[in-house]
């Protein structure tokens, strides 16, 4: 009896040491091991929380501004590192490493020689949803990643604010309205707030399927590919509320509009118009987009795509409602501390299957029934001016 608890007692380390989970279990995505690119590369991609990042002194005639970087490891991705915390070094030829100016970046680092690296320029801000997970904000830049990718952006509530500055009048190279289009934003004063984003999983997809197989860190796969373009879902997530008890109510109304559109029956359109109403960007009058500006917008190639696939997203903003006429404001009906937009989207798609010039319908709801408020579009096309 005594041997065989001494036995027991030798082995119980190693029973330990097989049972308990390794440094990197909790790992998000698997390395593909069958990947020869895989087994080779030593990429880590994790969830960080800014620490310090520093300048080295600038080297004359360098290439590059150096820096070093220290992280708090918040969630890890890709790749294993057994530490709460790591250091790595960067290079920028523009000066300080964007990714700094964020408190929390997925970023991507290789090790060399026993330092590790940043993956230069590769990062993606982030942010903690309601639920407990980390996401990015929607990015018209990778818009056609998205589709070529089949990623969905979804709604998310983060759990504080996601929002940025809107540039200036003059800064018309990147006007808002294309850096932060809606339904992905909705726009208060001089801030765009994000409403819909996209998970660590799919953000790292995007790079992996990009330039970090461009960089040899994975083998060239033919990807997942979708022609349904960009239509964004209002996904029942944990973090999303339950669907507007008046969803049915809106369906119905957009049912008698769109019927409106395709017939050109602009007496019944001029009925359920604001006296005043947004249209891309500009308060117009009702006179004024049913004289002309409203044929303009409401085009050939608008009324033949109504029928496919339209969405609908039941969003409450906060806003004062200041620029709109006082006739019309009195009859708009209040929603705690915001206004109930109900806006559509009419899916349009180019040649090649992508995101055409997406028009946007919203509506919102007065003592009289639904009122058309804003009409805009995405993707570079104007209204009528």
């Amino acid at each position: 009896m005594k041997n065989k608890i001494l036995f027991l007692i030798a082995i119980a380390p190693a029973i330990l040491l097989r049972c308990a989970p390794g440094p990197c279990a909790d790992v998000l995505i698997k390395k593909d091991t069958t990947s020869e690119a895989e087994r080779k590369n030593t990429l880590f991609a994790f969830v960080g929380e800014k620490i310090e990042v520093t300048a080295w002194p600038h080297d004359n005639g360098a290439f590059d501004n150096g820096f070093h970087a220290r992280y708090k490891v918040i969630q890890r991705i890709y790749g294993c590192y057994p530490g709460d915390t790591i250091e790595f070094i960067a290079y920028d030829h523009y000066g300080w490493p964007p990714f700094s100016k964020y408190k929390n970046a997925i970023l991507y680092v290789s090790a060399f020689e026993g330092e590790y690296y940043h993956e230069k320029y590769q990062y993606d801000d982030v942010y903690l949803t309601k639920s407990g997970k980390w996401a990015g904000p929607y990015d018209h830049y990778y818009a056609n990643h998205y589709i070529e990718l089949n990623i969905v952006p979804q709604r998310i509530e983060f759990k504080d604010t996601v929002s940025f500055p809107l540039k200036k009048a003059h800064e018309v190279e990147n006007p808002a309205w294309i850096d932060y289009p809606h339904p992905f934003y909705w726009t208060v004063g001089n801030k765009a707030i994000a409403q819909y984003g996209i998970y660590v999983e799919n953000l790292f997809k995007i790079k992996k399927n990009g330039v970090l197989t461009a960089r040899g860190l994975f083998d060239e796969k033919n990807g997942e590919t979708s022609n349904t373009g960009l239509i964004p879902q209002d996904v029942q997530l944990e973090e999303v509320p339950a669907p507007d008890p008046g969803t049915a109510k809106v369906s119905a109304f957009w049912k008698k509009f769109l019927t409106w559109i395709v017939q050109g029956d602009t007496t019944k359109i001029k009925s359920v118009v604001l006296d005043s109403l947004w249209v891309c960007g500009t308060l117009f009058s009702k006179q004024r987009l049913m004289s002309g500006c409203f044929g303009a917008i409401f085009d050939s190639s608008v009324v033949a795509q109504t029928i496919k696939g339209t969405y609908i997203d039941h969003t409450v903003i906060e806003t004062n409602l200041k620029d709109i006429l006082p006739g019309a404001r009195r009859k708009i009906i209040k929603e705690k501390d915001g206004y109930r937009i109900n806006q559509i989207e009419l899916c349009r798609y180019d040649n090649m299957g992508g995101p055409a010039k997406n028009l946007f319908i919203s509506f919102i709801k007065t003592k009289n029934g639904y009122r058309l408020y804003d009409i805009h579009y995405t993707r570079n096309r104007s209204c009528c001016f």
